[in-house]
């Protein structure tokens, strides 16, 4: 019960039994791995905790924002704010049915959520770098032109994203849309087909008009 051993970080036994309606003993026990759960309550003990869980301020929280930036790297590191996110992402792409065998991250904050990711998923971790690591290797690349004066190059290795697969997007942030408008020109590069884009935080809609992506699954949404 990973999603209930975290929740544990953030509320009391007795806040989590008045929210799942089993004895705080129980919940303990489950917690810990002394007893497991039918396949039944288990479901409904997640299902619980999701709608009890204000999972977008526990992530807002513990992000810094100086000067009006916002930082995950610091909710992400938490591992139990990681595993709450990584398991309502997993579960919101599996209610649509999204089946991957790439999750495709670029190289910043979110690389540890796709990993994370990516285990549930049972994918392959594809981070599009920066740089060309192995001058040896043939890469998929795109060009990110954010105005005024940003250039910059994204490269993902043609032997590990492949050719023809299904990808998921990952990223920490979404703001000006520019890094994933080069991830999706990286799909598009390998033939991939585009299953999902999901991300921690979402800010504004300026995204919108820069990628065409017409769904993120995100845990926060910000007006900026």
């Amino acid at each position: 019960m990973d999603m209930l051993r975290a929740a544990r970080s953030f509320h009391s036994l007795r806040e989590l039994s008045a929210a799942t309606g089993l004895d705080p003993s129980v919940l303990s026990r489950y917690a810990t791995g002394q007893m497991l759960p039918s396949h039944d309550t288990a479901l409904a003990i997640v299902e619980r905790l999701r709608s009890h869980l204000d999972l977008p301020g526990i992530v807002l929280g513990a992000a810094t924002s100086p000067g009006g930036f916002i930082y995950l790297e610091r909710a992400l590191s938490r591992h139990d704010i990681l595993r709450l996110v990584t398991i309502e992402l997993y579960l919101r792409l599996r209610e649509r049915g999204v089946k991957a065998e790439k999750v495709l991250v670029p190289e910043a904050g979110g690389v540890v959520l796709a990993a994370a990711l990516a285990q549930l998923l049972e994918a392959d971790v594809v981070v599009a770098r920066k740089s060309k690591g192995d001058p040896s290797r043939e890469y998929y690349e795109a060009h990110v032109v954010s105005p005024p004066s940003i250039h910059r190059i994204y490269y993902a290795p043609v032997d590990v994203l492949g050719s023809g697969s299904r990808v998921v997007i990952v990223d920490d942030l979404i703001q000006s849309g520019y890094t994933l408008a080069s991830m999706l020109r990286l799909v598009e590069a390998s033939g991939s087909r585009l299953q999902a884009v999901a991300a921690v935080v979402v800010v504004g809609d300026k995204w919108r008009r820069v990628a065409n992506v017409g769904r993120v699954e995100a845990i926060a949404w910000l007006t900026p």
